[in-house]
């Protein structure tokens, strides 16, 4: 996955073991940390909808 740093001022890619997953404020967050400069990177991401039960 590629994510951009703001420290290198690229896209960087991130192996997918090194990305940690968390919600704020409602909103999914993908965090990893930068392998060429060690500085943290951060991503947004679109929340899969679930579906709605009815009862």
């Amino acid at each position: 996955m590629e994510m951009f740093c703001l420290k290198c001022r690229k896209k960087v890619s991130v192996d997918d073991s090194s990305i940690g997953e968390s919600v704020v404020n409602g909103r999914r967050m993908l965090r990893a940390c930068c392998p060429q400069c060690s500085s943290n990177m951060a991503k947004f991401v679109k929340a899969t909808i679930q579906p709605q039960t009815l009862s």
